[in-house]
């Protein structure tokens, strides 16, 4: 059959690698934004909250939840094991060639980390004494993102303790988040995570 229509079988090979190629390519790609568990503790316990906003008509979500109201919830509640607050901002710094660009930050209670049950690459994660009104005596710490690190600052094994500026402020470098932690959204490409308050 290949002898006698080979332009046919050609054409039929062809389209089922491409069919199979897309099926792979889309399936990998939903499955890397979708459906992948994020690499904490117990990822199935997780929920999500939000604002569903009644001013809109198709019932828009609005992802920013005041803090005073996350803090009362956590009192009040009696079915989580706890509660942290993700903030999405971006920061200004400088990159390698001096030149001032903005970086994707994730503003974190100081509970987020632990209640997660992730551990650090490198150095120590924030914890609930970094998440205080005015910041800590010793200054604002910061986690750098496993890849951040690697392309900013060279995969530096001795960043922890440093000093850089975020948004013209001096900060410390405490840690930098695990390899395959990219924040708690499948999309997030946080570089930087600082303490919420």
């Amino acid at each position: 059959a290949i002898r006698r229509s080979p332009v046919f079988c050609l054409t039929a090979i062809l389209t089922l690698a491409l069919g199979i190629g897309a099926n792979t390519a889309i399936f990998a790609l939903l499955y890397g934004l979708l459906l992948r568990n994020l690499p904490v503790v117990d990822p199935g316990q997780l929920a999500h909250i939000t604002i569903m906003s009644t001013a809109s008509r198709f019932g828009s979500f609005n992802s920013f939840v005041p803090y005073r109201m996350i803090e009362q919830f956590g009192r009040e509640q009696h079915s989580f094991a706890g509660i942290s607050l993700w903030r999405f901002a971006e920061v200004t710094m400088l990159d390698g060639e001096g030149s001032l660009r903005a970086y994707s930050v994730e503003l974190v209670s100081g509970n987020a980390f632990p209640l997660l049950g992730v551990n650090p690459y490198l150095g120590r994660l924030i914890s609930p004494a970094d998440d205080v009104r005015g910041g800590p005596a010793q200054g604002w710490p910061v986690v750098l993102s496993y890849g951040f690190w690697t392309e900013h600052f060279g995969a530096d094994s001795r960043i922890a303790g440093k000093q850089i500026k975020v948004s013209n402020i001096t900060v410390t470098v405490v840690g930098v988040t695990p390899p395959d932690f990219g924040g708690f959204r499948p999309r997030s490409d946080a570089k930087i995570y600082v303490p919420l308050q």
